[in-house]
């Protein structure tokens, strides 16, 4: 993952976060302090190098 990249967009009610996930050896981390709880939906856009970007919608129970 050492050229990969992430953005999480946290959205929880009225309230929206972007979220950039850096590499950390073999995976991607974000650092900080992040407003999450029931109910809170999170679109996720990978990029790894040589492919499609990807994205992933969740909402959290």
């Amino acid at each position: 993952m050492a050229n990969g990249s992430a953005k999480l967009t946290l959205l929880s009610g009225a309230n929206k976060q972007d979220v950039e996930l850096k590499p950390a050896g073999d995976r991607l981390e974000a650092k900080g302090s992040f407003k999450v709880g029931a109910g809170t939906k999170l679109v996720a856009v990978v990029t790894l190098p040589g492919k499609p970007s990807t994205t992933a919608r969740f909402t959290l129970k």
